[in-house]
């Protein structure tokens, strides 16, 4: 069961629902093959739907490419050719979109680079105003360079 593609297990349930109506309306018991039948298509069609939607997909493409009977070589070449340039125009414009998305992304990472350098150079607080009557004048040392933390000791 298996080995069935996803149209054939369809057609299969549905051939086999009509008989199980028909057996229901003429009163007339399943045979112990069609119920065994009956109950691996089920089964079948249960596991397959329990899957995560990407190993369905997985088996799904499997499947369909096993029963399809296609050799490589009954394409034609020009069949060979169309595809192969539209999967080239098809790669070139996702590259000229994902350069065009990353000279944006770096615009941006530029942009934020030089403000952060901007920031380290300017000071945090507003400028002080000058103070030259003290016991030294500000153009000679200032006083806040004296007290600031990362000023050396004496």
């Amino acid at each position: 069961m298996g080995d069935l593609s996803r149209r054939e297990l369809a057609a299969q349930l549905a051939t086999v629902r009509a008989q199980i109506r028909r057996a229901q309306a003429n009163n007339t018991p399943l045979t112990d093959t069609a119920r065994h039948v009956i109950a691996d298509l089920t089964r079948e069609a249960q596991l397959r739907r329990a899957l995560i939607w990407r190993d369905a997909a997985r088996e799904d493409f499997q499947r369909e490419r096993a029963t399809t009977g296609a050799a490589p070589g009954d394409a034609s070449l020009a069949a060979i050719r169309r595809t192969l340039k539209t999967r080239r125009a098809t790669t070139h414009q996702r590259r000229h979109f994902a350069r065009a998305a990353l000279t944006r992304t770096d615009a941006v990472s530029d942009k934020i680079h030089a403000e952060l350098r901007f920031r380290e150079r300017l000071p945090d607080h507003a400028p002080h105003r000058p103070y030259h009557r003290g016991e030294l004048p500000d153009w000679v040392a200032d006083r806040h360079a004296l007290v600031h933390p990362e000023t050396p000791e004496h």
